[in-house]
């Protein structure tokens, strides 16, 4: 019986690639700016807790 040797060449266009990239792009800029909202989300809970720790000192001062 004769040796039957079959070779294929496959060639694909990566399509995928590009649209992954832009993807990752676009969640490295979403994390980014979740990260700076958070920060800018610690310093106003500061200063409304300092407000109001400050407006209930002076209710309880009125009331003594």
């Amino acid at each position: 019986m004769a040796e039957f040797e079959l070779k294929a060449l496959i060639t694909g266009v990566d399509r995928l690639s590009p649209a992954l990239s832009k993807m990752q792009k676009k969640i490295r800029g979403f994390k980014r700016q979740a990260e700076e909202a958070s920060q800018g989300g610690l310093a106003l809970g500061g200063g409304l807790a300092a407000g109001l720790t400050l407006s209930l000192k002076s209710y309880a001062d009125q009331e003594n």
